[in-house]
């Protein structure tokens, strides 16, 4: 999470695409191509994510709960505009990364992955929550 959050959301360059967004929203040829755009890089960013945390392969909500992840990311990159406290950003991307070691922790016991029989175990929520931090 924290490389998505790195290489993304905090960077300048995410807000300046998304002041075009949203001052395009009335040109609709516009409209369509950065709607084709980010549908092929949310295609890339989500499966990354489940690269990432394979875990979840058996979340029959996964889908939704990677969209979530991703709209609180996008939300949190928004508020950069108002250059919120650094506490309270990096408070809520903790939340979050406890938020995917938890959810991980709940469909994780289903499908073991090569990743986790060479680590250290990750049942601990300690080790997930760094794994979901570091994703």
């Amino acid at each position: 999470m924290a490389a998505a959050w790195n290489l993304v959301y905090a960077q300048p360059r995410f807000m300046a695409a998304w002041n075009i967004y949203l001052g395009s929203r009335d040109q609709p040829e516009v409209v369509e191509h950065i709607a084709a755009l980010r549908q092929t890089l949310d295609a890339r960013m989500h499966a990354g994510f489940f690269e990432a945390f394979p875990e979840l392969a058996g979340d029959p909500q996964r889908e939704g709960f990677v969209g979530l992840v991703f709209s609180t990311l996008r939300g949190l990159g928004l508020l950069q505009m108002f250059h919120p406290a650094e506490e309270a950003g990096a408070s809520q991307l903790d939340c979050l990364a406890t938020l995917i070691a938890q959810r991980c922790d709940r469909f994780g016991h289903a499908a073991p992955s090569a990743a986790r029989r060479s680590r250290a175990p990750v049942s601990r929520p300690s080790a997930k929550k760094e794994k979901a931090r570091k994703a």
